[in-house]
């Protein structure tokens, strides 16, 4: 076997069809730029006393999962199924009218405790292989900043890891990207058209994080876990120029809001006229904190942090929505 830099250790996902059952064709292999997915356990320690001053004389694996993540830039085909996993469902897909090898798809929260489970892949060089089960996501967080790639982080909770067979072999297709000038974030008044809702301006960060608060759900006869998710939660943070107070006021009024972040790449036509497109909406949305640096020698900046909240009259929650040559999730 031989020594193996990161940028050597691949990983991939692919939708399972039976919850648990790993599932080897059509793996989505994901260019990573960070990662620390890997096996864990949690073990029970035996402190018995043995007429010894010694405190344990045992310690026991009572329970193996996986679990970690990666970061990566935002791939316009492949953030579907993080989207997938993160919505808790496939999304509708529909052809783009005038556009018919270009697909809209959208993606609605699946409203259950039982969210789409993925096969995870690892390939650490020549040193060892691992499929990891009934993976559910933990939690996302989609960032975007004036001095790079749009990015998505993700972590991940999985049941214990098996031997894939046959052997992996990692592949990779190429797909369009995100920088900072394909980004646009609005806010607007809550049951706005975030469609005509005009862009938030000086904006030099965004940040969006879905959390899903995965557990284990173990049970006795096993050492294996079976992940499931409960609550969600939608937070997030913007950074923008301060030359006004109407975030202050946001905050100080509860003023009800909704929120869109918005990539679109218009250095790339997909289809006839097309871009390929990410979008995420949080329908209801309030400003929770504002906070602003008055370093003495820099522009002052503002950052403000929201929750999204469940819009109790209409259901609405969160939504997303991309768009990209890809028929299906």
């Amino acid at each position: 076997m031989s020594d193996v830099i990161g940028r050597n250790v691949a990983f991939g996902f692919q939708k399972e069809v039976v919850r648990g059952t790993a599932i080897q064709s059509a793996i989505i292999w994901v260019g990573k730029l960070d990662f620390d997915f890997k096996p864990g356990v949690d073990t029970v320690t035996n402190e018995s006393g043995f007429n010894h001053i010694a405190k344990a004389n045992q310690i026991d694996i009572i329970r193996r999962r996986g679990a970690g993540g990666l970061t990566s830039k935002i791939f316009d085909k492949n953030v579907g199924h993080f989207l997938t996993m993160a919505f808790g469902q496939a999304p509708t897909s529909a052809q783009v009218a005038g556009d018919t090898t270009v697909y809209d798809h959208t993606f609605a929260l699946l409203n259950n405790n039982s969210h789409q489970s993925y096969t995870l892949h690892t390939v650490e060089g020549d040193i060892v292989q691992n499929s990891y089960p009934g993976a559910i996501l933990d939690e996302i967080t989609i960032d975007v900043v004036t001095d790079d790639y749009a990015k998505i982080s993700s972590s991940f909770l999985s049941r214990k890891s098996v031997t894939p067979s046959p052997t992996l072999v990692p592949a990779y297709t190429d797909e369009n990207e995100f920088v900072p000038k394909h980004a646009a974030v609005k806010f607007a008044a809550l049951g706005a058209d975030m469609d005509a809702a005009a862009v938030t301006a000086d904006v030099t960060e965004a940040h969006i994080t879905i959390s899903k608060n995965p557990v284990d759900r173990p049970t006795i006869g096993s050492d294996d876990v079976d992940p499931r998710n409960t609550v969600i939660e939608v937070t997030g943070e913007v950074h923008l120029y301060y030359n006004a107070t109407t975030f202050r006021a946001y905050r100080d009024n509860q003023t009800k809001l909704a929120m869109r972040l918005i990539l679109k790449n218009t250095d790339v036509t997909i289809g006839t006229t097309s871009n390929p497109t990410f979008q995420i909406d949080v329908p209801y949305v309030k400003i929770t904190d504002w906070d602003p640096d008055y370093s003495a020698d820099d522009l002052v900046q503002q950052t403000i942090n929201f929750t999204g909240l469940l819009n109790v009259a209409t259901g609405a929650f969160v939504t997303a929505k991309i768009r990209n040559l890809q028929t299906s999730y």
